[in-house]
């Protein structure tokens, strides 16, 4: 969940950059440079139980406090020395599934080499923990271009492995991991399952079609997790995004995820649309979201969300959102639901 992490380019510079820096660095000297961001978020969720159901009140995760995109505090320190690359990053964030009875811990831990080439062939290794590279929406709160996440499923967060892919001309990079897990375990700080006799495999290509479009696709496989021991775990993502005007983004995302033990597959899908305001020095924007997902043992979800942000500075900015939530299928628990939120955001 790293779209802008890993994944830039025009589409995304256009409608950030004029704002907000992408990935800002503060340089130490010309070996080190660090980062990072505080998100606060206060957010009302609610779902009505309809008839024959139950539940109701907070019972789904749309704008749940313990993800890391609504309260956190990262920071990163980066080292570069020709070839040599690596990265060390601190999270605080409340204690939630993904941080095992840990509200802080080391985030990203890897070291790299990589040799750039805009006119031939490029290339990348990368050793340690650090975050997949599948999903349109990113895992970091300040990179977002919302608070909450779309429905889309399956998406593999942190792990510890391997990652080498080659680009070719700028244009397009081939890839693949061998981590630990292709998803969290149950232990450890968002990490993988810590065992090796069990790994997890993943494939990937990204392409920039032109300076206005890129697409992603890839692929995941883990034979079992060894700390859940939830076994033939499969995953299916990709996106595109297109920048229609300088003011104008536009992205849509598919993915299948299944595993053995839930004996059914999830079919997700997003539609996205941002406008960056020409007015205000381009500090307004807002968005629009449509996401959906469809299980196999009878229960889908549709999602509708919009929200407006304001960049008071180059560090500080404030975004609002609204979403409602749709339930269907003999398995549901709710009917409807709807979350309200606002979120501050300083990074430097």
């Amino acid at each position: 969940m790293n779209r802008l992490t890993k994944i830039t380019g025009l589409p995304a510079l256009l409608t950030a950059a004029a704002v907000l820096p992408v990935n800002a660095e503060v340089a130490i000297n010309d070996y080190l440079s660090v980062d990072g961001y505080a998100a606060a978020t206060a957010a009302f969720t609610k779902a009505s139980p309809g008839s024959g159901l139950s539940n109701s009140g907070r019972d789904y995760s749309l704008f749940d406090s313990e993800q890391a995109n609504m309260d956190a505090v990262l920071l990163g320190i980066n080292g570069k020395y020709r070839l040599l690359g690596g990265r060390v990053s601190l999270l605080y964030v409340p204690d939630n599934a993904h941080s095992h009875g840990h509200e802080a811990g080391i985030l990203d831990a890897y070291v790299s080499i990589s040799r750039e080439s805009p006119t031939g062939v490029g290339f990348s290794v990368k050793g340690g923990k650090f975050l997949s590279n599948f999903g349109y929406e990113s895992f970091y709160a300040n990179q977002m271009n919302q608070i909450s996440y779309g429905l889309i499923t399956g998406i593999p967060g942190y792990a510890t492995g391997i990652d080498a892919n080659v680009t070719i001309k700028d244009k397009v990079t081939i890839g693949a991991s061998i981590t630990d897990s292709l998803y969290s375990g149950n232990r450890g700080f968002y990490a993988g399952d810590a065992d090796v006799h069990n790994l997890g495999y993943m494939l990937y290509l990204k392409w920039k079609i032109s300076d206005r479009t890129q697409f992603f696709a890839g692929i995941g496989y883990d034979t079992k997790n060894d700390s859940t021991e939830v076994k033939d775990e499969f995953v299916f993502d990709a996106w595109l995004s297109h920048q229609v005007t300088p003011d104008l983004e536009i992205a849509g995302e598919l993915t299948y995820s299944e595993n053995e033990a839930s004996k059914s597959g999830v079919f997700s899908w997003l539609a996205f649309a941002k406008y960056t305001f020409p007015g205000l020095a381009r500090k307004a924007s807002a968005i629009a979201r449509l996401s959906g997902a469809h299980h196999d043992d009878d229960l889908d979800f549709v999602q509708f969300s919009v929200g407006p942000e304001y960049a008071f500075t180059q560090n500080f900015r404030i975004r609002g959102e609204f979403s409602w939530i749709h339930a269907s299928g003999d398995n549901r628990t709710f009917k409807n639901g709807y979350a309200l939120g606002v979120q501050a955001i300083f990074q430097f």
